[in-house]
């Protein structure tokens, strides 16, 4: 008798304590979901940006990209632009290893008079058309003006540092609800197997039940 009440006791701790492990196992499951979730949608990517634009003046124009340190002198690119009076399209290829936070332009080291006819930003098989409407003049910009078609502007007279910011440009897009379930049980179902298998291998091989 006592020996079945201490085999009971035995079995019921033994329960208990795979109970909590479960726990650990599904909450560490749900915490590495999250996380490779997340970053996997903040990979190693490449940007292409790509300006339609006219210009009748030449032009040393650069672009800007915040990838969470902020504008720096290392994170542009710039081109001279020497073809006047004719749309030309001007690319640039941007790899970035985390997330695109934010972009800018910047138009002319000098005095610049410019149309833009259209600003591309393309990842991995996606394409977003920027609206020009939401383009941001932010420093020594004289005029601009959007006509449905094309934005114009020009820049003060002695304009070196003439800047554009760019608030609507991300291609990444929201995750469903649906996937997100399906990611989030996979990763459960795999926390479920390894617990069993792993409870298993104790019982038989430790235990001998």
């Amino acid at each position: 008798m006592v020996e079945i009440e201490t085999k009971m006791k035995q079995f019921f701790k033994l329960n208990l304590v795979s109970f909590f492990i479960l726990i650990v196992v599904l909450l560490v499951a749900a915490i590495v979901a999250r996380y490779t979730m997340d970053n996997s949608r903040y990979s190693m990517r490449t940007y292409l940006v790509e300006f339609l634009l006219e210009t009748e003046n030449q032009a040393d124009f650069a672009i800007y990209y915040d990838i969470g340190e902020g504008y720096n002198e290392l994170d542009q690119q710039a081109i001279k632009l020497d073809i006047i009076g004719k749309p030309v399209k001007v690319q640039f290829c941007i790899p970035v290893f985390g997330q695109l936070k934010r972009l800018r332009f910047d138009p002319a080291m000098q005095y610049a008079k410019m149309i833009l006819y259209s600003i591309e930003i393309s990842s991995q098989g996606e394409t977003f058309s920027v609206p020009l409407d939401t383009i941001n003049p932010e420093n020594q910009i004289l005029k601009h003006e959007w006509d449905g078609t094309r934005y114009s502007f020009e820049t003060i007279a002695d304009a070196n540092d003439s800047v554009f910011t760019l608030d609507k440009f991300d291609l990444i897009s929201e995750i469903s609800n649906l996937d997100k379930a399906l990611y989030y049980g996979a990763w459960l179902l795999s926390g479920l197997l390894l617990f069993f298998c792993g409870s298993w291998m104790y019982r038989f091989f430790f235990l001998g039940m």
